[in-house]
């Protein structure tokens, strides 16, 4: 196995777990550590409007952390299945489904349907990303 491909699979993995980590957080320590990051981001703004944002900046976070995780997989699932948009985008929805469902176990989390839409969405744009930009530096 080559050098690239087993560094593709490990930062697929560690990412997964990075995943796995957010999700474990109970609802009020996920919030306040969003609120901490949206505070250092936008220091300047009032805590009403920065208490306001968090929730549309915890949606935002879903379909980032997934965006991650549709680029990672592509990138690893590349030199080993053919349909690779296909299989990509199918770990990517079957891993937010699980990263649902673990959340039933996590004091104050909750199945979000509108988080799996976020997370499917995150994972698509970032595949479609990596497709585009292989495409676009690609030297035929």
């Amino acid at each position: 196995m080559k050098i690239r491909r087993v560094i593709s699979y490990m930062l697929l993995f560690s990412w997964c777990l990075v995943i796995f980590y957010l999700s474990s957080q109970t609802s009020n320590v996920s919030g306040g550590n969003s609120l901490n990051v949206l505070k250092y981001i936008l220091s300047g703004l009032s805590s009403d409007v920065l208490i306001s944002l968090n929730s549309i900046f915890r949606e935002l976070m879903h379909s980032g952390v997934f965006f991650v995780l549709g680029i990672l997989t592509y990138i690893s699932f590349k030199r080993s299945f053919i349909k690779v948009f296909v299989y990509s985008l199918l770990f990517c929805a079957l891993y937010a489904l699980s990263d649902e469902i673990h959340q039933l176990f996590v004091s104050g989390r909750a199945f979000e349907l509108i988080d799996l839409t976020l997370d499917f969405v995150g994972s698509l744009v970032g595949i479609c990303l990596v497709i585009f930009v292989e495409r676009m530096f690609k030297h035929d």
